[in-house]
């Protein structure tokens, strides 16, 4: 099920097991770190995956993996 998309990254989410979230991203070009202000990450409540374990999959600088463990966290 794809949640989000725009001209450069898109996120996918399944649920893979018993308690379990994956959420799949792809880059459609590359990143610069100014483009974290259009990024909107999935809502973990309204998506109702927040009790869940999550697991972040995708290709892409380290620093956007912070960024959606932050986003995705709070």
């Amino acid at each position: 099920m794809e949640y989000l998309k725009n001209d450069f990254i898109s996120f996918e989410v399944k649920d893979i097991g018993k308690g379990i979230t994956l959420i799949h991203f792809e880059l459609k070009r590359q990143l610069e770190p100014q483009d974290l202000n259009n990024i909107r990450p999935l809502d973990p409540v309204k998506n109702k995956f927040s009790k869940n374990i999550v697991v972040l999959s995708g290709r892409a600088p380290i620093w956007l993996y912070g960024f959606l463990v932050h986003s995705t966290m709070q």
